[in-house]
């Protein structure tokens, strides 16, 4: 009996979670006795301690992923209560063996609150994969469904809830007077131009404003387009994206007033706007033209375009890092040693450490989407996945070497690469999706 695609990939997602959390728990791997044979000792080393919010909250969220997918795998083997419990127990017994290892490690501390967090942690998102599960697949189907009939409006939806959240991440909201205080005192309310000096922090600022207003002008056109899905005036669709993409810039400034870590721009909301207005005539003017009046399928974006945001999205990830390389190349230098993958990561607090990797996954891997949807469309012959994934890890090695100085860092590497994968599959998949109902109904015919 063979098992389905959807079986493989699931268990194979659950070996890398598993793997991931191993990883992750072990670092930076500086034992002081060796494991396995003394490890089973670091049982009975085990404390019950008092953890930090933060802590708290890592050790709850890390383990999510392993749980939801135990119980998706084994709900329709077992049944839903023994998926649960049986989820709880894998999750338990590997945070269990882990902490018990950590207590072998010179920086880490093994506890019993840990081990008491993951489990929960682990039956928290089995209870809700089992609960929910049936929900999440319709909603997936409605999705897919929606993919197929209007699937500009779902793109702007996705986007501008991804818009949202990485504008605001890593969430640090102010919690005192002072702070907020502090927040409304370093704002620019004003559109007055501030003389600065070139630097490695103000292209890294400048090149941060520019993928912001990037993105803004793909939601303006993905915005156009669903108001044109909706049968709307091209006058009126252009209007409701202009009236859209500026609420949601407004929105995303006027809420980092209350966090600690962005600083409220005014210049930002007005750029951005430029962006929505430049992309809605895109949207209006450059797919016009290359869209087949015949086609009943939903307008196509050109080739060009796809093409120019992958080349813009590549200049963007490395104009910052070689100008803060300057003149000091790799080949003029030596680099101390080689940083474990997603140590930089561990050294940081959860909430950043968590909003740092999904930046690196969101950025590489739209860049890998991006370029795989421009190559299928202009040379298909070419494997859009192995170019696009090329792609990736030369930019995101570009960036390790000219970052390399004094240590060589893979974190970006290790993160870009499943993000690249993760990315192509999904572009293949809406792209099947988009063709199997227009193909259906040209083998049909006219009624």
């Amino acid at each position: 009996m063979s098992r389905s695609p959807g079986l493989r990939a699931l268990q194979l997602c659950t070996l890398l979670i598993s793997l991931g959390l191993v990883y992750g728990s072990l670092l930076p791997f500086d034992f002081h006795r060796l494991p396995p044979a003394e490890a089973a000792f670091g049982l009975f080393d085990l404390r019950w301690t008092a953890p930090t919010a933060d802590d708290a909250w890592t050790n709850v969220l890390v383990y999510i992923p392993l749980g939801a997918a135990l119980a998706i795998g084994l709900r329709r083997r077992l049944g839903r209560g023994t998926a649960v419990i049986l989820s709880t127990f894998i999750g338990l017994v590997l945070s269990l063996v882990l902490e018990s290892l950590q207590t072998s490690l010179r920086a880490r501390v093994g506890s019993w609150t840990d081990v008491a967090l993951n489990g929960l942690g682990t039956s928290f998102a089995a209870l809700a994969a089992v609960c929910l599960g049936d929900l999440i697949v319709a909603a997936l189907l409605r999705m897919r469904r929606e993919w197929t009939s209007r699937p500009y409006r779902l793109g702007a939806s996705a986007l501008t809830l991804a818009v949202l959240m990485y504008g605001l991440a890593p969430f640090d909201f102010v919690t005192s007077t002072q702070e907020l205080h502090a927040s409304f005192s370093r704002a620019n309310w004003g559109f007055r131009a501030v003389a600065v000096q070139v630097s490695p922090e103000t292209v890294a600022a400048s090149a941060a404003a520019a993928g912001g207003a990037l993105w803004f002008a793909v939601l303006g056109y993905l915005l156009t387009h669903a108001a044109m899905e909706a049968q709307r005036h091209r006058l009126l669709a252009l209007g409701s994206a202009m009236k859209n993409g500026f609420l949601l810039a407004a929105l995303i400034e006027g809420m980092q007033l209350f966090t600690c870590s962005h600083v409220f721009d005014s210049r930002i909301i007005f750029l951005r706007l430029i962006a929505v207005a430049l992309g809605a005539w895109s949207a209006l003017f450059l797919t016009e033209q290359a869209q087949d009046e015949t086609s009943d399928s939903p307008p196509a974006i050109p080739a060009s375009l796809l093409l120019f945001l992958a080349l813009v999205q590549t200049a963007l990830i490395l104009v910052p890092v070689a100008v803060g390389a300057g003149t000091d190349w790799p080949f003029h230098r030596r680099a101390d040693a080689v940083v474990p993958p997603l140590m930089s990561l561990w050294l940081l607090p959860g909430p950043h450490a968590m909003s740092q990797a999904l930046s690196v996954v969101s950025v590489y891997g739209v860049l890998a989407f991006t370029a795989c949807a421009a190559i299928r469309r202009t040379a298909p012959s070419l494997s859009p996945a192995w170019v696009a994934g090329t792609l990736t890890v030369t930019v995101a090695g570009t960036t390790i070497v000219l970052s390399a100085w004094p240590t060589i860092d893979l974190s970006v590497m290790v993160l870009a690469v499943p993000a690249a994968m993760l990315a192509c599959r999904m572009e293949r998949f809406l792209t099947e999706a988009r063709r199997v109902p227009h193909t259906a109904r040209a083998q049909r015919g006219p009624r």
